[in-house]
């Protein structure tokens, strides 16, 4: 498939400037000319890419440039239209974000550049997977990610929507607390009446505290508490239904029956066939 336009985002200024840099001109046999020669056989081509990007000699600027393009990017992943171009952008965010490290650890202050590209490759799986989850709420850019904030509202809108696997890998890639994905898995498993399991996951955020954790691990003992009492009353209340539907059972069977049959019953004695009989009519 070939493209008439190459898109890229220009730097013009004193520290990138592309020299003979080819604009229309008005006329049109010419810039008919130009277009001609921005037909691609291969569109988006990370290799065109570097080569515009070469054209500056200012490596940092370039580094600058590919994490500004790699976040772009990344916004078009939750754009519908893009749904099928999914492996290709994710490959793209990829290279040249490798670029753009090899570039600035070419520059003179790199070394908080170069942890930002690493940052935003440990990202890129997560974004993979976000992209398969349906909703505004879970849309996230490179950027987003690696704005606390921002990673605590998608962590918490995942817990809301029972998708606590993924809500604990964005806490853990995305360096944020996972005290509440620990306490919402656990506060399940109590639930479900798996109580070792809820034991091994509530164990992680139930820990001495003395700052604002102390008041949040009071807040999630009161829910624990709240659990176990409720599944205690409903553990109750089986019982009591059990126990009535033995009682009616037995005062069925007893209208069927004579006080000796019953006492042979009661004894563990086989009934008589007459009264199997009576029992199945």
């Amino acid at each position: 498939m070939k493209v008439s336009f190459l898109f890229i985002y220009l730097f013009i200024n004193d520290t990138l400037f592309f020299e003979g840099f080819k604009k229309l001109t008005g006329d049109n046999e010419t810039d008919a000319q130009v277009r001609d020669q921005f037909n691609y056989s291969q569109a988006p081509s990370v290799s065109l890419c570097k080569q515009i990007l070469s054209l500056s000699s200012h490596p940092h600027v370039i580094g600058q440039a590919c994490l500004t393009y790699c976040d772009q990017l990344s916004k078009q992943l939750s754009d519908p239209e893009h749904e099928n171009d999914i492996d290709d952008v994710i490959s793209t965010i990829q290279q040249l974000l490798y670029h753009g490290k090899v570039c600035f650890l070419q520059s003179f202050d790199h070394s908080a550049f170069v942890e930002l590209c690493d940052v935003y490759l440990s990202y890129v799986d997560l974004l993979r997977v976000l992209v398969g989850v349906k909703g505004a709420a879970f849309a996230m850019t490179l950027a987003d990610l690696n704005e606390p904030a921002k990673a605590r509202q998608l962590r918490d809108n995942l817990i809301k929507d029972d998708r606590l696997k993924l809500a604990m890998d964005v806490a853990t890639k995305c360096r944020i607390e996972s005290d509440p994905v620990w306490a919402a898995w656990g506060l399940i498993k109590l639930q479900q009446g798996l109580y070792d399991e809820a034991k091994e996951k509530l164990r992680h955020c139930l820990v001495p505290a003395e700052d604002s954790r102390a008041a949040q691990n009071q807040r999630l003992l009161v829910r624990i508490v709240e659990e176990l009492e409720g599944a205690s009353a409903l553990g109750v209340s089986a019982l009591k239904d059990t126990q009535m539907k033995l009682a009616k059972a037995y005062n069925q069977l007893a209208r069927k029956t004579s006080a000796e049959q019953m006492a042979m019953i009661l004894s563990g004695a086989a009934p008589s066939e007459e009264f199997s009989q009576e029992l199945e009519g």
